[in-house]
């Protein structure tokens, strides 16, 4: 029975990398075609109105994990739903809200979202921006930060995220005093 868990281990391991693969191969894509269409396609009201109404689903997805409401995300986020983490686990809609709403030894208590940029292309729409929150992990604080892709498809519903990736930026290390090395110099003759 061990070496058959090892064997599932195995292969979900590798879908998730797979699944990264094929995500980051058409975000990358995405990021050298879609400016020049979106450009094409935006004007500043209307990219002024894409901030707005995507600021608002951002505070709300925030809204819904520090005060537990299931049922927001269950509206903000679409059935096909996939989160890669930034530790690169990969997560589909019912883990990602199982997992934000399990009981256990870390609980938040802030979440900030801020959306820096909207690209639309019909009924799909790429926003990025940065987070920050706050999480008491076995009662004691712990905060991170970073910046997030969240990819969202409209539905007669309204817009509902596909797709959420997140990256930690780590708090600068203080610099340390270090000496300066200074090289010998070699004079040659000629």
């Amino acid at each position: 029975m061990p070496e058959m868990e090892k064997q599932v281990k195995e292969t979900m391991k590798s879908w998730k990398m797979s699944l990264a693969a094929s995500l980051g191969a058409g975000l990358f894509f995405l990021s050298f075609f879609a400016p020049n269409y979106a450009q094409a396609q935006s004007t500043p009201a209307k990219h002024a109105n894409n901030l707005a109404v995507f600021q608002k689903l951002e505070d709300k997805w925030s809204r819904a994990v520090v005060n537990p409401n299931q049922y927001t995300m269950d509206l903000l986020l679409a059935p096909s739903f996939v989160n890669i983490s930034p530790s690169g686990d990969i997560e589909t809609r019912d883990e990602y809200i199982a997992f934000m709403f399990a009981k256990g030894e870390t609980e938040p208590y802030s979440m900030v979202q801020k959306v820096t940029s909207v690209r639309r292309f019909g009924d799909t729409a790429i926003v990025n921006g940065t987070y920050a929150f706050k999480i008491s992990v076995n009662g004691m604080p712990h905060a991170e930060q970073g910046v997030f892709t969240h990819v969202f498809e409209k539905t007669p519903s309204g817009w509902r995220c596909v797709n959420s990736q997140r990256t930690n930026i780590p708090e600068p290390k203080p610099a340390k005093a270090h000496k300066k090395k200074t090289k010998k110099r070699r004079h040659h003759l000629l």
